[in-house]
């Protein structure tokens, strides 16, 4: 039975004792029917992250002390700016849920 003309995304995801639950490799965390979100720091110090529904749909979420508040969609641009830097998995790994 073929999928026809529909496309599936398919994220391979580990196990780590951090957090005691699945996740992704990578930057990306995902798991299936629920967003995903890359982090990002701008020089300034500003950690941000970038989340993707499965619909496509782009929200920003700025790091406030150790909150999460949701921040200008017009910073997803600050991704591509070269002094902007894409976050470790070990970096993420010590931000706040």
């Amino acid at each position: 039975m073929g999928l026809g003309s529909q496309s599936v995304r398919i994220t391979y995801i580990r196990r780590t004792e951090t957090f005691g639950g699945l996740r992704p490799t990578g930057n990306w965390r995902r798991v299936w029917g629920v967003s995903q979100s890359s982090f990002y720091k701008t020089e300034q110090g500003t950690i941000f992250r970038l989340k993707e529904d499965d619909e496509g749909r782009l929200s920003v979420e700025l790091l406030q002390t150790s909150l999460w508040v949701q921040g200008p969609i017009g910073m997803a641009g600050l991704r591509v700016a070269p002094t902007t830097t894409k976050l470790t998995e070990r970096q993420i790994q010590s931000l706040p849920q």
